[in-house]
Order: C-alpha cells, then sequence, then structure tokens
C-alpha cells in the first residue's frame, strides 16, 4: 500500500524486497505498470511487461500535468459517488455491462487510502533514471493513458483492455515468454 506523501521511486523499493527471483518477469497494469518499471530498475529481471500503463512521466497525458496544478487529487474520493463510478467506466473504455460491473466491484475494493496516496504519487513522478526497455500492450482508444506508437502490441479497446482482450494479452505474453 502506498504511503501518503511517498514518491513512486520509494514505493516501489519497497515493492521490489518483495521479489523473490532476479529471474523475474515484471508485468504491472496501469499504475502497476509504472510502479514495475521503477521496480525493474532496481532489481535484476527477465522481462519488463507493462499493460495499459506509461514507461515514464512524458508518456503520461497532459491532462495530469492540469490535474497536478490544479490539485484535483485531493478530490479522489469523489470517484467513488454514483456520477465518479459511471464517469470511471466510461473512460476506461468499457463497453459491457459485465465489464463495467466488474471495474465498479474492483473501484469499490480499492482501499481508499491506496487511490488517495497513488494519484499524488502519479502526478509528481520525476524519475532520476531512464526507464528500462519494456514490452508494452495498449489500447488503441485508451483516453486515460493513450497508445503511443512504439507500442509492442495495441489493441482495439480502451483502458480496460486487461478485461476486455484478456485472451488477445494473454496469448501474446505466453508467445513473449517463449511458452
Amino acid at each position: 500500500m502506498p504511503l501518503a506523501g511517498e514518491k513512486l521511486e520509494d514505493y516501489a523499493n519497497r515493492v521490489s524486497k518483495q521479489v523473490l527471483s532476479s529471474n523475474s518477469v515484471l508485468i504491472g497494469v496501469s499504475f502497476g505498470g509504472m510502479v514495475a518499471t521503477e521496480v525493474a530498475k532496481i532489481i535484476p529481471h527477465r522481462m519488463l511487461i507493462t499493460i495499459s500503463s506509461a514507461n515514464q512521466p512524458s508518456h503520461l497525458p497532459y491532462l495530469i500535468t492540469v490535474a497536478r496544478y490544479m490539485g484535483l487529487h485531493r478530490f479522489a474520493g469523489i470517484i467513488r459517488s454514483s456520477i465518479g463510478m459511471w464517469i470511471f467506466t466510461k473512460v476506461m473504455g468499457t463497453v459491457d455491462r459485465e465489464h463495467q460491473q466488474l471495474l465498479q466491484e474492483m473501484l469499490r475494493d480499492t482501499p481508499s487510502q491506496f487511490i488517495k496516496s497513488a494519484l499524488p504519487m502519479l502526478m509528481n513522478w520525476k524519475p532520476e533514471i531512464p526507464a528500462p526497455r519494456a514490452i508494452t500492450i495498449h489500447g488503441k482508444d485508451d483516453h486515460i493513458i493513450p497508445a503511443r506508437h512504439e507500442n509492442d502490441l495495441i489493441l482495439p479497446g480502451g483502458h480496460a483492455i486487461v478485461l476486455t482482450r484478456a485472451r488477445e494479452i494473454s496469448c501474446f505474453v505466453r508467445q513473449k515468454l517463449g511458452c
């Protein structure tokens, strides 16, 4: 769990202590991809795979910078309101009811402390070490962290492709791992 006021790099350092093998495959989705990127700078690893994520702050949308300067992270709790949930599922790019309900359950189950700590961490991410090479997977219509031309795999869908395109992602990852 991120601590209040903690930097992303410091959180990644704490997380890295939980990785038991130097031959690990680090995989992260969304914010977890940013954490995995920072962990990859700290420990030896076999491969880094990020899904619907950014490997450096310059890959984040301009709206993150605007949100930082406006202090919008202070209103993180509002995301759990009815209107916040509705906006969240629309922005995530889910189209069917089943995935919308799953996303809402995931958001409800996420501790509020995580949301309140992770948002400022993301907004203030300023790594000193360049990001290592990662295999990147992205949704073509991701409005939260838009796809970039250098992605290894771009699939139809939004930020929630890990749910909506799970089979394709699994096949691609297994191929990269040589399974």
